[in-house]
C-alpha cells in the first residue's frame, strides 16, 4: 500500500545524515591582474572538499504529522477493505441462502405436482366407476395445471438463484466450479 511505503520512507528523516562532496578543477587560462596590466600565463588547480552533517533537532512536529497522516490513511484503507470484504461475504451468503431456498421450493413443488397428478388419476378412476362427478375430475385437472405452473415458476426462480450465486462467487461457467459442485443437489426440473 502506498501509505505503508510512506511510513517506511518517513522514518529515515529522523536520523542524522552525512554528505561528503569533492570538486576538482584545472584551468590554463591567462590571468589578468587588472585593467591595462599585461596578462601572464598561469595554470590553476582547485581542490575543494566539503563535509555536510544534518542532525534533525526540531522540525515543528512536521515529521510526526506526516507519520500520523500516513498511519491514518493506512487505517482508512484497511477499514474500507474490511467493509468491502464484509459486503462480499454477505452477498455470497445471501445468494447461497436464496439458492438453497429455491432448490427446496422446486423439490416441494415437484411433490405437490406429483400428488395433484395422483389425485387426478384417482378422480378419473372414481368417475369411471360412477362414484365421482365430472366436476370433481375437472377440479383435479385445474389443481394439476396450477401445481405444474407453480413448479415451472419455482424452477425459473431456482435457475435465477443459481445464476446469481455463480455471479456473486465469480464463476459464470468458465470453470467447472459452482455448477459441478452443485450438481448433486440440483432438483430434477423435468420431473412430473
Amino acid at each position: 500500500m502506498k501509505t505503508r511505503a510512506e511510513q517506511v520512507v518517513a522514518l529515515p528523516v529522523l536520523l542524522p545524515t552525512v554528505k561528503l562532496a569533492w570538486q576538482y578543477s584545472h584551468s590554463t587560462q591567462p590571468v589578468i591582474e587588472g585593467l591595462g596590466l599585461p596578462a601572464f600565463g598561469a595554470a590553476t588547480r582547485d581542490n575543494n572538499v566539503a563535509l555536510e552533517v544534518q542532525i534533525p533537532l526540531f522540525d515543528g512536529w512536521a515529521q510526526r504529522d506526516r507519520e500520523q497522516e500516513a498511519t491514518a490513511q493506512a487505517q482508512q484503507q484497511l477499514a474500507a477493505l474490511d467493509l468491502t470484504r464484509q459486503k462480499v461475504i454477505q452477498q455470497v451468503w445471501s445468494a447461497d441462502q436464496s439458492y438453497s431456498e429455491a432448490a427446496d421450493d422446486v423439490r416441494m413443488r415437484q411433490r405437490v405436482a406429483k400428488l395433484a397428478s395422483q389425485a387426478l388419476h384417482a378422480a378419473r378412476k372414481r368417475y369411471q366407476h360412477g362414484v365421482a362427478s365430472v366436476l370433481e375430475v375437472l377440479n383435479e385437472q385445474a389443481a394439476l395445471v396450477r401445481a405444474r405452473a407453480q413448479q415451472v415458476d419455482a424452477s425459473r426462480r431456482w435457475l435465477l438463484a443459481r445464476l446469481n450465486l455463480a455471479y456473486v462467487v465469480g464463476d459464470l461457467g468458465t470453470s467447472p466450479g459452482l455448477f459441478s459442485a452443485r450438481a448433486l443437489d440440483a432438483p430434477q426440473l423435468g420431473a412430473r
